[in-house]
């Protein structure tokens, strides 16, 4: 079969391109959604399509679907040019089939839209790897490296503050790559502070301290404007693809009552070790938060005291005297959350860098305490055509500490 030709093709803007087989897609909108508390990526791609093309192209699963994005825009570092290969997942809601003539002797190129939900192939292929071994005298860490010796991934694991124990023996019950993660995390923990872990779309597996991450420089740095000030300077920065702004509404959350009230101020671990009938760990949550969570300045955790208890965990034996396993810090990464909206010469591969440090800035000096460095949460990338190419992106950062 010949190769179809493009529908349209953007003289500016992005380029993007996305194939099936031997058809290339009449798309009009693609999300990227990419998120710290995810495996992976998801992807989310809207076209106009032929019925026929539907079965003769095997859009329900069977194929590969190739999608390229490239900013055409000119800035002084281009972003490069991303390459997928995808794993069609779902079609949510649904494809009409357009009742046709049969015996018309003119084709009809009846397109209708079509949603299909997908995700890269090799993240995918890599985090559903099944786990199921026995470990001897290893480390977390050189567990995780046996795991992806079985899968084509690379494996980048932050060392600094990282569990280094040896364990005696380790039993991993069949689970795929990403629970097996999410158990030695669980059972051992992977370091003292915030641990994540997600494959990225060139497949290689990330395996983060955010608690020391927050402290690196930042990747990029957006600012919020606002009218009537002089902003040429910010203008002019925003062209070198590390620099965003934005003169929308900045959504902030903070939720540390509710999170101090689940957890309880003081926390009581009684563990098993193997030479005694039980130990007990105390912990302050409070002084936790401050060595343990997303903090870059300012180490003030702010809650309601009068909401102050003990809680008992009883149902975690632990390893010997390690309290890497209380990762309790993981639920207090983000007790304050900000939401921006940014556009124009969005720099994609830098905006899909989970886990990364990035700085907030604002013009407003109300929202002065604001400010400061976050780890970048989530990010949403929607890609709509409106003559040319356009592009938002949603941003989900937080931190534990609510002003800097």
């Amino acid at each position: 079969m010949l190769q179809k030709e493009r529908y349209w093709v953007p003289s500016r803007s992005y380029d993007i391109k996305a194939s099936v087989k031997n058809l290339d897609l009449e798309i009009y909108n693609v999300e990227i959604v990419t998120s710290v508390a995810r495996p992976y990526q998801t992807i989310i791609i809207d076209f106009f399509i032929d019925p026929d093309d539907v079965i003769l192209e095997e859009i329900y699963g069977g194929e590969i679907i190739k999608l390229s994005i490239t900013l055409l825009q000119e800035i002084e570092q281009p972003s490069d040019e991303l390459n997928y290969e995808l794993i069609y997942v779902s079609n949510p809601g649904g494809f009409d089939m357009t009742i046709k003539n049969i015996n018309s002797e003119i084709e009809q190129q009846d397109r209708s839209p079509m949603k299909i939900i997908t995700v890269p192939k090799n993240s995918y292929i890599t985090m559903n790897t099944l786990i199921n071994k026995i470990y001897l005298d290893k480390t977390p860490k050189e567990m995780i490296e046996d795991y992806v010796a079985e899968t084509k991934a690379t494996l980048e694991y932050d060392t600094e503050k990282q569990f280094i124990e040896t364990i005696d023996q380790t039993i991993i019950p069949p689970l795929t790559l990403y629970k097996s993660l999410h158990y030695l995390d669980s059972v051992y923990g992977l370091h003292t502070g915030i641990t994540t872990y997600y494959c990225d779309y060139e497949n290689t597996l990330k395996i983060m301290n955010l608690t020391t991450r927050i402290k690196q420089p930042q990747i990029f740095t957006i600012y919020q404007l606002t009218n009537g000030s002089n902003n040429d300077d910010i203008m002019e920065k925003s062209l070198d693809g590390k620099h965003f702004y934005t003169y929308n509404n900045i959504s902030s959350d903070y939720i540390g009552n509710s999170v101090f009230a689940v957890l309880a101020k003081t926390m009581k671990h009684i563990v098993k070790p193997r030479d005694t009938l039980y130990t007990l760990i105390e912990k302050d949550l409070e002084t936790l938060s401050e060595e343990q969570g997303l903090i870059s300045k300012n180490a003030i955790i702010r809650y309601d005291t009068n909401i102050e208890r003990t809680k008992y965990y009883t149902d975690h034996t632990g390893y010997d005297s390690s309290e890497t396993f209380i990762n309790t810090a993981k639920k207090i990464s983000s007790l304050a959350v900000l939401g921006v909206l940014i556009e124009k010469n969005l720099n994609v591969p830098l905006l899909i860098r989970v886990g990364e440090p990035v700085i907030f800035e604002t013009k407003n000096p109300n929202y002065i305490d604001l400010t400061g460095k976050y780890i970048l949460r989530s990010s949403d990338i929607n890609f709509y055509r409106q003559g040319d190419w356009q592009a938002t992106c949603s941003l989900t950062l937080m931190r534990t500490t609510k002003t800097n």
